[in-house]
This record gives structure tokens, sequence and C-alpha cells, in this order.
């Protein structure tokens, strides 16, 4: 097994070498097909060997979380995150072996901010009323819902966004202001939303970020500007 998490340890300095810029970058350039095939290959491995070298693989699941920063918050948390965490805490008192300040700091942040987001999405009926609560004028609007609306419209400067989703007929334009971030994802021919999600964010709770699935904006404040009834 000692020459398994050898191999291990291998991959994964080769993984950091592609991926990690160094202090004195020089000529580096990321490798990223390369530094994903070793880190693959190390997380797979320490996956499946037992014993384990606990603090390295702690080490090898928060590489994989950089990696995959864009990934649903589910698997971050509960593939990566989690298990990093408790890998930690055994090399710690266990394994006898330990961490950076740094490290612990990190995992700790990660966890916490990530089951926030898993607590606050569990789309119960209290977070539905809560979200509507933090948009104005959306309480007002009877016949309109988030779920099986579709956006026709999306734009923004550097400080403001508007959204404009059509449900049944009814469309209803968002005024997103004081943006901090926006991530966008979606096919403009399939885009029907599914999920709906308003809450205070976790470094802030004065910024809200808001999530549809397709469109995730965080930002200061959000009201509904206009409301346009298309007759069939």
């Amino acid at each position: 097994m000692e020459d398994i998490w050898k191999t291990i340890a291998e991959d994964y300095e080769i993984a950091k070498q592609c991926l990690w810029c160094p202090k004195h970058p020089g000529g580096w350039i990321r490798q990223e097909d390369k530094g994903r095939y070793y880190l693959w290959k190390a997380y797979y491995a320490a996956t499946q060997t037992e014993p384990k070298d606990y603090l390295l693989y702690a080490r090898v699941l928060m590489m994989m979380n950089d990696e995959q920063h864009h990934a649903w918050e589910y698997d971050r948390f509960h593939k990566y995150i989690a298990p990093a965490k408790e890998a930690y805490a055994v090399a710690i008192h266990e394994g006898g072996k330990q961490p950076t300040a740094k490290e612990i700091e990190k995992v700790n942040f990660l966890f916490d901010s990530l089951q926030y987001v898993l607590k606050k999405t569990e789309n119960t009926s209290e977070q539905v009323i809560d979200a509507y609560k933090l948009i104005e004028g959306l309480n007002d609007i009877q016949d309109f819902q988030f779920h099986d609306s579709k956006p026709i419209w999306f734009e923004h400067t550097s400080d403001r966004a508007t959204l404009k989703l059509d449900f049944d007929g009814v469309v209803v334009t968002f005024s997103f202001e004081g943006l901090i971030d926006i991530e966008v994802n979606g096919d403009p021919t399939t885009n029907w939303i599914n999920d709906f999600y308003c809450y205070p964010a976790f470094h802030n709770k004065d910024v809200l970020q808001f999530d549809i699935g397709y469109y995730r904006i965080l930002c200061e404040k959000i009201n509904v500007t206009d409301v346009e009834r298309i007759a069939e």
C-alpha cells in the first residue's frame, strides 16, 4: 500500500505543477490536459486504496474541488469537501499528521458555505415564501410563477441587470441592482425554468443570491419593474 500512496503523491505533485501557478512563475504555462489527467489518476487511486494516507487523501479531494468549482454545490460538498474535512480530522487525530492552518481554514469555510447553500435550496414552502419577500413587488403578481416560466430577455451593464420571464403570457421584468457576480448557463431553445431560489448570501447577508439554474445572480437588490399580460 505504501507504494500505491507513493505513486498517488507523485501524481498529485505533477498535477500541482501543471495546474497551480508557482510563486515565481517565470515561463510557467498551465497544462490543463496533463494536470487533470494526473489529478484524476491520483483521485481515483486515493478513493480506492485502503488503508488511506488521510492527509494526502484530503489534499487530493481539495484539489478536485478547486478544479471543479463550477460543479453543483451538492456534488462538491458530498464528493469532495465533506470527505476532505473528515480526512483532515482523521489525519490529525489518528495519523499524527498536521495540515497547515491555511488548509484547515479553507476546508472549514467551504464546508460551512456549501452546507449553507444546500440548506437554503431545499425547496421547502417556507423558503419559497421567504424568497418572494426578498424581491420587491413579486408578491403583488398572483398569476406568475418561476416554475415553467421561460427567459425571453436578459441584458446587463457593470452594475445592473434586467431579466424578463414569460409564464403563460405573463411577462415579468426583474431588475438586479448592485451587481456582484453573474453566471449564465443554458440553451435558449430549451431553458424552461425548473428551480427558483433567492436567499441572503453566505458571506454577506445584505447581498442576495438569485438562482433559477440558467441564471445565477449575486446582487444587492432585486425588484419587479414591469408586468405585461399578452393576450392569446
